[in-house]
C-alpha cells in the first residue's frame, strides 16, 4: 500500500512539471487581461506588438463582420479609454505571420464590461481596403471604455473544405492614432434658439445619415451677429466628432443648453460630415403635459458644388406668404457661410407686385454667422400693413453665398411658421 501511495505522489509530481519549450499564452489572452492603451495618444501614434502564436480563444464573442469566413481563433484583447473625444484610427499594419504560417486578423470593438460586451456600430473589420489587415476609423468619446478583440481567421482545407485549418498566429501589431477626417458634406441649420419669452423656447436638432455606411459629423454653433459687422462672433464652439450609424439618426435635445452649454442664445448651426445627411431643428415651447407648439426648419446643404437654396452672386430668391399687421409679424434669419461680409438687396413687395413704400434696403451681412430682422415694419420703417406679401432677396456681394428663412409669428399665441427661401 505504501509503495502504491508513493507511486501516486510521483505521478502527481511529474504531472506538475512543465513541458520544456512550451510557451505560455500572452498576458492579454482573455478580456479581463486586456492590454490598456495609454489614454493620451502621442502625436506619432501608439503601437504595441503581441505574439499570438500561443493565444487561445477562451470566452471570445462572435464577430459581426466575419460573414461566411471560417471561425476565428488565437484572440488577444486591448482596452482604450481616450482622454480626448476625437477621431481615432485603429489598425494592424505591421502585423506579420509566424514563419511558414498564415495570419488573417479580424478586429471588433465593444463598450461595456467583459461580461456584457456591447458591439460598437460599425466597429468590426476583417480586411481593410487592399489588405488582409484590419483597420477602423471611429469617433471615440473621452472617458468611455472601449475593448478590442483581435483574432485570426482560419482557412479551409483545400482537400476537404469541411475542415477548417486554424490560423498559426504571428506578431500582431496594434496601432492607435488620432486622425484628421475629411468632411466633404456640410449643412447649415438657419436658426436655433434658447430664450425665455412668455415661456421658455428651446431647439432640438435632428441629424439622419442617408447612406448605408457609418459616418462621423461635427456641429459648430455659428451664433448671431449684426448687420455690417466685419467679423464673425468671437465664440463659435465646435462639438467633438460624433459617430452616426448607417441609415441611423441622432437627436440633440435643447441643443444650445445641453450641447453648447449656454443658458440663453440664438443663431445658426453648421454641420460637417463624412456622409450625406438630412438635418433640421424644431424650436418649440410648452410642456409635455400641456402640449407644445413651435416650428420646424430644415437645414440647407452648403457642400462645395451642391445645388442648394443658397444664393450666389447675382442670384435672387424669394420668401413668400409674409405678413405684418395687427395679428402677425415677420422675422427673417439670414445666414452667411462666407469669410467676408456679403451685400444683400432686399425688397418687400405687396400682393400687387409693387415694392412697398420704404420697403427696400441694402444691408451688409456679417461673415460666417446668422443675423436676424425682427419685424418688417421696425426694420424697413414703413407703417402700412402687408399681407400675402413677398420679400425678394438678391445677392450683390461678389464671391459670397448666403441663405435665409422667414418666420411668420402669430402675435396672440407667438406660434411661428417657418418659410424657406426659394430661388
Amino acid at each position: 500500500m505504501k509503495i502504491r501511495s508513493i507511486s501516486r505522489l510521483a505521478l502527481t509530481a511529474l504531472a506538475c512539471v512543465p513541458v520544456l519549450g512550451q510557451a505560455a499564452p500572452p498576458a492579454n489572452d482573455i478580456c479581463t487581461g486586456a492590454f490598456l492603451i495609454p489614454a493620451s495618444i502621442p502625436a506619432g501614434g501608439f503601437s504595441i506588438t503581441t505574439d499570438t502564436r500561443e493565444a487561445t480563444s477562451t470566452g471570445d464573442p462572435n464577430f459581426s463582420c466575419i460573414g461566411e469566413n471560417p471561425a476565428a481563433t488565437k484572440s488577444v484583447w486591448f482596452t482604450f479609454v481616450p482622454a480626448v473625444t476625437d477621431n481615432y484610427k485603429i489598425d494592424l499594419n505591421g502585423t506579420t505571420p509566424a514563419p511558414g504560417g498564415d495570419y488573417n486578423p479580424i478586429m471588433q470593438v465593444f463598450t461595456g464590461t467583459c461580461t456584457n460586451l456591447v458591439p460598437v456600430t460599425g466597429g468590426c473589420n476583417d480586411d481593410a481596403l487592399g489588405s488582409n489587415l484590419s483597420s477602423l476609423t471611429l469617433a471615440l468619446s473621452a472617458g468611455t471604455t472601449y475593448t478590442f478583440v483581435v483574432s485570426g481567421i482560419g482557412s479551409r482545407d483545400p482537400m476537404n473544405p469541411a475542415n477548417i485549418v486554424p490560423t498559426s498566429g504571428g506578431n500582431l501589431k496594434f496601432n492607435v492614432s488620432r486622425v484628421a477626417v475629411d468632411y466633404p458634406y456640410s449643412y447649415v441649420i438657419p436658426s436655433v434658439a434658447r430664450f425665455q419669452g412668455v415661456t421658455l423656447y428651446v431647439s432640438d436638432v435632428n441629424i439622419t445619415n442617408t447612406e448605408g455606411t457609418e459616418g462621423t459629423f461635427t456641429m459648430q454653433f455659428l451664433g448671431n451677429g449684426r448687420f455690417s459687422e466685419e467679423q464673425p462672433p468671437a465664440s463659435q464652439p465646435t462639438l467633438s466628432p460624433v459617430s452616426i450609424p448607417a441609415l441611423g439618426s441622432r437627436e440633440f435635445v435643447d441643443v444650445i443648453g445641453n450641447a453648447f452649454g449656454r443658458s440663453s442664445d440664438f443663431g445658426a448651426i453648421r454641420v460637417r460630415s463624412t456622409r450625406r445627411l438630412q438635418v433640421g431643428a424644431r424650436t418649440y415651447t410648452g410642456t409635455s403635459a400641456a402640449g407644445t407648439f413651435g416650428q420646424y426648419v430644415l437645414g440647407v446643404e452648403t457642400s462645395t458644388g451642391s445645388t442648394s437654396e443658397l444664393l450666389s452672386y447675382q442670384e435672387t430668391g424669394r420668401l413668400i406668404g409674409v405678413r405684418e399687421d395687427a395679428d402677425f409679424r415677420t422675422n427673417i434669419a439670414f445666414f452667411s457661410i462666407s469669410s467676408e461680409p456679403c451685400g444683400a438687396q432686399l425688397e418687400v413687395r405687396a400682393a400687387d407686385g409693387l415694392i412697398v413704400a420704404a420697403g427696400a434696403k441694402l444691408p451688409v451681412l456679417p461673415p460666417n454667422t446668422m443675423v436676424q430682422i425682427s419685424g418688417l415694419k421696425d426694420y424697413f420703417g414703413f407703417s402700412d400693413d402687408v399681407k400675402n406679401a413677398q420679400i425678394t432677396i438678391r445677392n450683390v456681394g461678389p464671391g459670397c453665398q448666403f441663405g435665409a428663412v422667414a418666420y411668420v409669428i402669430d402675435r396672440k399665441t407667438q406660434d411661428p411658421l417657418a418659410i424657406p427661401l426659394k430661388k
